[in-house]
């Protein structure tokens, strides 16, 4: 479970991705929350799941329109 705020660079290194796993889809975005934005095309619900090359992001929570903690799941 990570904060949406989390740095893409960062949780790559924590779940054992290669950096570049994300780079043709995150666009503009350096946070996990910015990047489930790109994959979605729009802003999730709570508990809704986003899959994106066998990653799913599971959104726990949301704040004032921000996604707040965010759980990956990986096939």
């Amino acid at each position: 479970i990570f904060e949406g705020k989390i740095l893409i660079n960062d949780m790559c290194r924590i779940i054992g991705v290669p950096f570049s796993t994300f780079d043709n889809i995150k666009g503009q975005s350096d946070s996990v929350a910015g990047l489930i934005l790109e994959i979605a095309g729009r802003f999730p619900n709570v508990n809704e799941r986003i899959n994106y090359k066998k990653i799913d992001f599971v959104v726990l929570s949301i704040d004032k329109l921000r996604i707040g903690l965010v759980k990956i799941e990986m096939e």
